[in-house]
């Protein structure tokens, strides 16, 4: 069965669910990085004797600049993907995952890889003692 076709299985990731996923995760960071900002900043402002509420002027004009920089990559983007299409480039699937469970599967085999290539570049085996022992002798 072609994983295009439509299928029963609940849990199958869909490329949809792949972008909303990514997307959340993208929109929750930006806020807490914001508010964090927000509120450092405000500390920063009052050591300096400014009042931050001053700020609050400022956002209508941020908020334009921010809807006029989207608008533009959004736009570069799309014109790079019709010049992309234009030119026979297609878009192939990175991985051949089709489930929740297959997901993670690929996570932790990704985790252990980079567990080892850590330990050997730290040059033991892990024990974090200090107290690698040799076999053999």
């Amino acid at each position: 069965m072609n994983h295009m076709e439509t299928e029963t299985n609940s849990s199958t990731i869909t490329q949809t669910q792949t972008l909303l996923g990514s997307g959340l995760v993208l929109l929750l960071s930006a806020a807490v990085g914001a508010a964090g900002h927000w509120q450092w900043s405000a500390r920063a402002l009052k050591e300096e004797g400014i009042d931050p509420a001053v700020r609050l002027k400022a956002l209508p004009t941020a908020f334009k600049a921010l809807a006029i920089s989207t608008g533009v990559c959004v736009s570069v983007a799309g014109v790079v993907s019709l010049g992309w299409q234009a030119f026979g480039g297609t878009i192939k699937e990175a991985t051949n995952i089709g489930s929740v469970r297959e997901a993670f599967a690929a996570m932790g085999i990704h985790r252990d890889l980079v567990k080892n290539e850590m330990r050997e570049k730290k040059g033991g085996n892990g024990n974090r003692n200090g107290n690698d022992k040799k076999k053999g002798g």
